[in-house]
């Protein structure tokens, strides 16, 4: 890294009406893919009433709340399932759109350049020193990440525990 951190905002400038709906969008819909999550969990813990979950997930991080999910699904497993199989690709694709998410969420968007990369962090090592982390984020990727959480959203919509 040079002496000072500069970020070159020319190519978002002149690109954010392209990337803001796409950011927007992705957010907005991911939103809903936690409210799932919720909903999902406090049925688990309670099916006759959502206070009991909710009390459970209120404060707990996305992160958790996938976690939580994945034990419940672990635990379904090994009792009577219906889908056993879906579940753990299934928990791999949520995981991966929260870390979209977070990238999406806080990537440091005056540093995007025009071949789609953006800042979405900064790694140090006492080998390395200071790095920024890069990635690519540019119109194809979020619009492909849309894609992607539509449909583990519309998956997750799917999916049934046990045997009814």
């Amino acid at each position: 890294m040079d002496q000072y951190d500069f970020a070159d905002t020319d190519y978002m400038d002149e690109n954010e009406d392209d990337f803001s709906p796409l950011i927007g969008q992705y957010l907005i819909t991911f939103s809903f893919l936690e409210h799932q999550i919720d909903q999902m969990l406090a049925e688990i813990i309670n099916e006759r009433s959502d206070e009991t979950g909710y009390l459970v997930t209120a404060n707990m991080s996305m992160f958790n709340k996938i976690d939580l999910l994945q034990r419940f699904m672990e635990l379904a497993v090994s009792h009577d399932v219906k889908q056993p199989n879906k579940f753990t690709p299934l928990l791999k694709r949520v995981k991966a759109a929260n870390t979209i998410r977070n990238r999406i969420a806080h990537a440091n968007w005056s540093s995007m350049k025009s071949d789609g990369t953006v800042r979405v962090g900064i790694s140090v090592s006492e080998e390395a020193g200071v790095n920024f982390v890069n990635i690519k984020l540019g119109i194809e990727e979020l619009s492909d990440a849309q894609d992607e959480l539509d449909a583990v959203i519309s998956e997750l919509d799917e999916l049934e525990f046990y045997e009814v």
